[in-house]
Parts: structure tokens; sequence; C-alpha cells
């Protein structure tokens, strides 16, 4: 069987070999050929493994591919859902697949959130591409526009006086939300937000995790084991605050309602309150990227402190965003410690909490300008930016590894 090879002018075949999200999901691309099944008449010249869950994505696609479809073909493992930083077995594991199939691995290659992903001595090439970016920013230009008026419009009209002082959305339990929600009821401060949480009993049902299965966990965070050992105590208190969701997402409180927090980018808590606390996925030593959630706030308008992977802000600056440095103390973004650069954004998330209404609200005057443009940025220009250069950048990229 001769290998698969890319022709001129015809849009190259791309087979996706897992039910998992994927880039090619929201990719939309002539030079690509979406397949779903193996055709052995129209055999694939690239083919895609979502490969969160490795030893799943390897055993179904080769179900689904036979071993002649292996021949020639470039291989994408596509981890832009994720961006951990990948173990020693994890790499491994990837090599064994990549032997087993034998694909040479100049052919092959792996796209990460992450943008220092390091595959050790393998000779696989690594791209950068962030499925959950897209799939918040998946709407039209003229989309944009309107409901950048609308949000400019509910800007305006926000009350001098508001009954909370920030907004914080904690769906998704992990060890530095959990410290950032112990240590927002340690301080008193969990009545002055609009603080979201899914709840312990959410977890346990969701991934088999005990509440303390939960506890022990935080208690291993790495360098945060002090910390931890002295807001333990608090889980009580934290899991009698129940289940509060916040927008579209707490109106589906069945099934899949609760796994689409993407499904609600507007909250009318925006408005009631003054800043936004974000907490990111991790607070790592190794990782160079930010997720989803350090966007909501500056598409609705709002200052935000952001718990998150050492330069964050920095990234955010570099999508064209601009930050709060002139009103919020923003030094923490360089510390290379994650168990500091909490600390220190805490620090701030009290103080801004701590601030009369007058303050607050002579601290949003001040940055208007700033949260208008940024609204606009990420509502109409960032989505445009996507859509004509980034996701034709890294089709582009990936089409390089198919045999012409």
């Amino acid at each position: 069987m001769n290998a698969p090879t890319a022709a001129p002018g015809q849009p190259v075949r791309v087979l996706i070999a897992y039910d998992d999200k994927t880039l090619f999901d929201v990719l939309t691309d002539p030079r690509l050929e979406i397949q779903r099944a193996y055709d052995p008449s129209r055999p694939p010249q690239m083919i895609v493994m979502p490969c969160p869950r490795l030893d799943q994505a390897f055993k179904q696609a080769a179900g689904i591919v036979p071993p002649e479809g292996w021949q020639g073909v470039a291989a994408i493992f596509d981890g832009s859902g994720e961006g951990h930083e990948l173990s020693g077995k994890y790499v491994r594991r990837l090599k064994w697949f990549i032997d087993a199939r034998g694909l040479p691995e100049e052919r092959c290659a792996f796209v990460s959130q992450n943008r220092r992903i390091g595959l050790r001595d393998l000779k696989v090439r690594t791209f950068h591409y962030d499925y959950w970016f897209r799939r918040l920013f998946n709407w039209s230009e003229a989309d944009g526009e309107a409901m950048f008026e609308q949000g400019l419009e509910r800007f305006r009209g926000r009350a001098r006086r508001r009954p909370r002082r920030f907004f914080s959305l904690n769906f998704t339990v992990r060890r530095e939300k959990l410290l950032f929600l112990l240590s927002l009821v340690r301080d008193d401060l969990w009545d002055q937000g609009y603080v979201s949480f899914a709840g312990f009993r959410h977890m346990a049902a969701a991934r088999g995790y005990s509440i303390d299965d939960i506890r022990q966990d935080v208690l291993q965070t790495p360098g945060f084991e002090d910390m931890a050992a002295g807001l333990v105590a608090l889980f009580p208190a934290l899991d009698a605050k129940g289940q509060v969701l916040f927008g579209k997402v707490d109106k589906h409180r069945g099934g899949e309602g609760l796994r689409k927090p993407l499904a609600s980018m507007t909250f009318d808590e925006f408005d009631r309150s003054w800043f936004s606390a974000v907490v990111e996925t991790e607070m790592g030593t190794k990782l160079d990227r930010v997720t989803e959630k350090s966007f909501k706030a500056l598409l609705n308008f709002h200052p935000q402190v952001l718990l998150g992977n050492r330069h964050a802000l920095a990234r955010l600056r570099a999508f064209g965003f601009q930050t709060f440095a002139g009103e919020i103390d923003e030094s923490y973004d360089q510390e290379a410690d994650p168990r500091r650069r909490f600390e220190m954004a805490y620090a701030e998330i009290l103080r801004l909490a701590r601030l009369d209404e007058a303050e607050l609200e002579g601290m949003e005057r001040r940055l208007e300008e700033v949260l208008i443009a940024n609204a606009r940025w990420g509502l109409v220009g960032f989505p445009q930016e996507y859509r004509r250069r980034w996701d034709p950048e890294i089709v582009t990229e990936l089409l390089s590894l198919v045999p012409a």
C-alpha cells in the first residue's frame, strides 16, 4: 500500500481516532477534510489522537486504524484541552506507541496549552493551541460587537452601591481553589463576595472522592503543606456552604448542565460587585499558560486579581489585554514561588475587599478606559485574531508534517 501524500490544492484527510475533544472540533479550514471513520478507499494523511487519557486513546485508535493505515501518515497527539506537565512515564508511553506503529518521530506532533511543554529526548514537534480559548471565543464579529454594546450599556448603568465587593467563580474543586475558599472562610470574607462552589458532594459523585480523600490531597499540596494544615479544620464550614452556582449553569442542575461552565459568560454578579478574584487551574512552577478562567472578568468590565501561574498577567498582556497595575499591586505575577505568589495575590484580594465603596467606585472610575478597552478587545478583536491568524497558523504548522 502506498503512503498517502498531500496532493496540491486538495484538502488533507484528517482522521479523528478517538471520541474526545480535539482542536479540530473548533477549526474551520478548507485545507482540512475531517473524517470520523477509517475509509480504506480514502485513507487518512493525518491521524489525530486526543490524549488526556493516553492509553484509552491508543487502544481506540489501534481499533479504528488497521496496521497498514499508519504508513506514511502524520500523527497528532492532541493535548489542546490540557496543559499539565508531562511525566517521564507519560513520555515513555508516548514513545512506545510511536515506535509500535512505526511512525517517524519527526512526523509526529504534540499539541498543548503549555508553551513550555517538554518531551525529553523525543524528536516530536510541539505546538501550542488552547481548545478552551477557542471554545470560549467562538462567536462572529457581528455577535461580538453586539455583545460589547450590550455589556457597555450594563457597565454604564451599574449602581454606585453594590451588594458585594467581589465575584469569584470556582466550579471545579482543585487544591489551590480549596485553599483560597478556605481562606475566605477563615477571614470572614465569604459573604463579602459572590463565591461559586460546586461542592464536595459534586466532586464525590463525579470522581468518586470522599471529603476525607480531598482533605488528604489538599494537605499534600507542594509548598502549601503548613498553610493547608492550618485550614483543613474549616472543611466542615466550607461543606456547609453547599453548592453555590451562578448564571446559566445554575439553571441546569441535573446531568450535563453542571459540566458546561462555558455556557455562562455573562453573570449579573459582575454588575453587582466591584472586582473579580480569579483562581486558575493551577499555580505551578513549570507551566506557561492561562485558561479561559482568566478572560471572563475582562470581558465583563471587571478588574481582577489572578491567582495562577507565574507571568499569567504578562501572558494576558501579550494577548493584547491591559491589566491593573495602577490600582492593584500586581507584583505577585513576577513571584517564582507559588506559595508566596498565592499569599501576595490573596493579600490584594483582602485589601480590596476591605475598601469602602467610595474607594472602590473611585478605582472603577479611574480604570474605566482600561475596562472598556479590555471588553472591546476580548469581544471583538481577540476572536478575530483566532479566526484570521492563529487558526490558520496552527493548521499550516500541522500540515507541514504531511508528506508532500
